[in-house]
């Protein structure tokens, strides 16, 4: 019988070998942890990756499923390493073939190890520190505050934390204490980045290396508190092999993400999916930034016309001061987040000219076809939307002839870092690849420059070399009382200097 429709499903994935001593008691204590979840409306199915036990652990697994009534499937094969059977369970479990018949893809992955040392009981609370935080990778972790590891022996203890320390030194990996453990909640789409043709890392090196690749590709990873307990039967399997392979590879590791840490910082694939706006806290915080503010509007009042189209207005920060600019008649403010839209409700019922909608671009042109507004404008938006020219095609399609975009985004790749990714940012432009979008939509660039040149060296410290995960009070008033003056000054200086923090441009509809 499978899961209710609707419902949120997981699967929990064990690669096992002559587990026989152990694989009941933990399934035992996933079955705890199925109960538990059901009752919120999670289902959890259990796959057993196992490499021909020949104790005959896979038939102990099944006949313990059944007491349980476990949706439990075992995968047999080859004995090729931990790291080669989990990333065989991952590619069995996402494959069109299985999610089509008839579970559907799931929407999280647990791994944890087969031997009893990882508490199964404890998937519950890691699942919903997962779904809470939006996480790419939620580890349960031994080495942050309220964890601990019981019963293991002080070299161990070393083993571990000084190849986590030398982990994260020598691969860039930021703030990441428990990469080398396996009790983690996955999403399935960072389960897919694992491409083992380019990392050779079969053994106990893959959960590292798995880390490494996650967060060099944007995904935020967490950790939550885990007790690891003494391994309740049989011998560690962790060998002189295992722990040189985790050495030998960490240089490659380090190769692999800087590669992807550059493809995502020119062109990230945003992990939020969600219909809220990831950054809200953030956005609040730069309302307050007034001068920065009225630097974009003035920059983008020669975009203006009669009826303007402000998209994804959030608070409505510059929209309010675009809507008092004497050419403008009207503006429709447009909002599709649901956490963002409420407040943008009650900002426009203040000002006369302007009205909201919560709608997208798209939803808005198939309503009633080309709505030939005068002017579109897109302040911090373009750079959330995975497919910009398409996103600039319906600007063109809204428009009249002779109508003008006027866009503000993030500029400089290298200045990709945790703000970005908490905002959702698919890239940070250049001059070059804002030009192309617009030209590629059908627009005549009219101007494009950077701007903001005093702010670059402070963003890259607080961004990518801190990768400070919010806005602090004092680091906007800085910003807005010190850093913007200072840019706009070198701004009259040089009125198109070779660099920015960003890029504006007006460009019109041919």
């Amino acid at each position: 019988m499978g899961p209710a429709a609707g419902a949120v499903r997981g699967v929990v994935i064990m690669a096992t070998y002559n587990e026989a001593g152990s694989i009941a008691a933990v399934l035992d204590e996933v079955a705890e942890a199925v109960r538990s979840l059901d009752h919120q409306g999670i289902v959890l199915d259990v796959l057993i990756v196992d490499d021909n036990s020949p104790d005959g652990t896979a038939q102990i697994a099944r006949d313990v499923a059944a007491v349980h009534r476990i949706r439990l499937e075992v995968l047999s094969g080859t004995k090729e390493g931990l790291g080669a059977a989990l990333v065989r369970g991952f590619r069995h479990v996402l494959s069109d073939s299985h999610s089509n018949g008839g579970a559907g893809r799931p929407a999280f992955l647990v791994t944890l190890d087969a031997d009893g040392q990882h508490d199964a009981r404890q998937i519950p609370g890691l699942v919903e520190a997962f779904i809470s935080s939006g996480s790419g990778v939620m580890i349960g972790s031994r080495w942050v505050k309220g964890g601990s590891s019981p019963g293991t022996s002080a070299i161990r203890t070393l083993l571990s934390r000084g190849g986590n320390l030398l982990f994260r030194v020598v691969t860039g990996t930021k703030g990441v204490r428990d990469a080398t453990t396996s009790f983690r909640v996955i999403r399935p789409d960072v389960a897919e980045l694992f491409d083992p043709s380019k990392l050779r890392v079969a053994g106990y090196g893959f959960f590292s290396a798995f880390i490494a690749l996650a967060q060099a590709n944007g995904y935020d990873i967490h950790e939550s508190p885990i007790i690891f307990r003494p391994r309740s039967a049989g011998l560690s399997k962790l060998t002189l092999s295992d722990c040189g392979e985790f050495f030998v590879n960490l240089f490659a590791v380090r190769k692999v993400a800087r590669v992807a840490r550059r493809q995502h910082q020119s062109a990230f694939q945003a992990p939020n999916n969600s219909a809220d706006f990831g950054a809200a806290s953030e956005q609040e915080r730069l309302s307050d930034a007034k001068r920065f503010n009225a630097w974009i509007a003035e920059l983008l009042t020669p975009a203006l016309g009669a009826r303007v189209l402000d998209v994804g207005s959030g608070i409505a920060a510059v929209t309010k001061l675009l809507a008092t600019r004497p050419m403008v008649q009207s503006v429709l403010a447009i909002e599709p987040a649901a956490n963002i839209f409420p407040r943008l409700e009650r900002e426009a019922a203040a000002i006369p000219k302007m009205q909201c909608r919560q709608v997208t671009t798209t939803e808005l042109r198939n309503e009633n076809g080309p709505a030939r507004f005068d002017a579109i404008t897109y302040v911090n938006v373009l750079e959330h939307i995975e497919h910009d020219v398409d996103e600039l095609r319906t600007a063109h399609v809204l428009l009249a002839p002779g109508g003008r975009i006027g866009v503000f985004v993030p500029a400089a790749p290298w200045l990709y870092g945790s703000m970005d990714r908490l905002s959702g940012h698919h890239r940070r432009y250049t001059k070059a690849t804002l030009r192309e979008a617009a030209q590629a939509a059908g627009f005549r660039v009219d101007d494009l420059r950077y701007l903001d040149v005093a702010s670059m060296l402070p963003y890259w410290g607080m961004y990518r070399v801190l990768q400070a995960n919010t806005l602090g009070g004092g680091s906007g008033f800085a910003f807005d009382s010190i850093l913007v003056p200072i840019s706009r000054f070198i701004q009259r200086l040089v009125p198109n200097p070779p660099f920015g923090k960003n890029l504006i441009l007006i460009a019109t509809r041919v």
